[in-house]
């Protein structure tokens, strides 16, 4: 049986409904082939009120958010590791970089796949991504999308753990 862990960071939980979304696929597609993990990254972020904030607003918490804790789970007790996050304006959290960073290289040499619940018509998120984690596969899983396509989205990327699972 492979070991997957989910970890994500929501601020308004559409991430946290995404990485849910994902486990439960990962579930009943993999049947007996996986056991999942989720947690959530708690950061002094969390729990955010609805509405719009500006570019600015965006940059001043992203610049004072800070990862409160280590995840509990011991990350080289999986197979694979899925990284959620959003985007706050057209890219994601640059206070999640020092812990993206950690896993590079020895500390952690299975894969990591990354999702994302936007993307960005000013810059690739994708690119982001590859800046902080050079062993990585990215799905951009866009909120904006129907249900129908969301769910479409997270079989293709089930699709992708699926795939590497079963060549490792």
């Amino acid at each position: 049986m492979k070991n997957i862990l989910i970890l994500y960071f929501s601020s308004s939980g559409y991430t946290q409904t995404l990485a849910e979304q994902i486990k439960i696929k990962l579930e009943t597609q993999l049947k007996d082939r996986v056991s999942v993990t989720i947690e959530r990254l708690q950061t002094s972020a969390d729990n955010l009120p609805g509405g719009n904030l500006s570019m600015d607003d965006y940059k001043k918490l992203d610049d004072n958010t800070k990862l409160l804790k280590q995840p509990t789970s011991n990350i080289a007790d999986f197979d694979c590791v899925c990284i959620g996050a959003p985007v706050w304006y057209y890219t994601f959290p640059r206070f999640l970089n020092p812990f993206l960073n950690s896993l590079d290289g020895k500390n952690y040499p299975g894969e990591i796949f990354m999702f994302t619940t936007a993307h960005s018509a000013f810059g690739s998120v994708e690119e982001d991504f590859a800046k902080n984690v050079s062993r990585k596969q990215v799905a951009t899983l866009k909120s904006t999308s129907s249900d129908r396509q969301r769910k479409q989205q997270v079989a293709g990327f089930v699709g992708k753990i699926d795939s590497y699972l079963s060549s490792h």
